[in-house]
């Protein structure tokens, strides 16, 4: 369990992370110089996801919130991401993800119920067939 993420941040070859509920990590801007990140998986409430940006050659991004989750709009600029899987009950669903358009590469986004509201998830599914799936 890491109080900060500084030490991960010289591991040129760092390619997967997992940051779960019982770390007390919640600011990703240290490892804004890691460019070899490619797997980046989030269970941990209050993750300022802004510096998300960074990670370029991200091609795997999960992210499971309770409560209230940030902005997502920084997902937008991941444009080598394949895989999204997005989870966790929101205490006001979400009801677009409008950088989907953005993300040329994406091959399948995995939506938990409770995430989306019903209707934003048929809309998605209908524009993203075979794409789109919920849990």
């Amino acid at each position: 369990n890491l109080e900060t993420l500084k030490p991960l941040a010289s591991s040129p070859s760092l390619a997967d992370l997992h940051i779960d509920s019982t770390s007390s990590t919640r600011d990703l801007a240290s490892l804004a110089s890691v460019r070899s990140l490619e797997r980046l998986s989030l269970s941990r409430r209050g993750v300022d996801l802004a510096p998300l940006a960074s990670f370029t050659q991200l091609k795997q991004l999960k992210i499971y919130e309770q409560g209230a989750i940030g902005d997502l709009g920084t997902i937008s600029s991941l444009e080598n991401l394949e895989q999204l899987e997005l989870g966790g009950r929101q205490e006001k669903p979400v009801t677009d993800l409008p950088f989907m358009s953005k993300l040329t590469k994406l091959k399948q986004v995995k939506v938990g119920s409770g995430f989306l509201d019903h209707a934003s998830f048929d809309r998605l599914k209908a524009a993203y067939p075979g794409v789109i799936t919920s849990d």
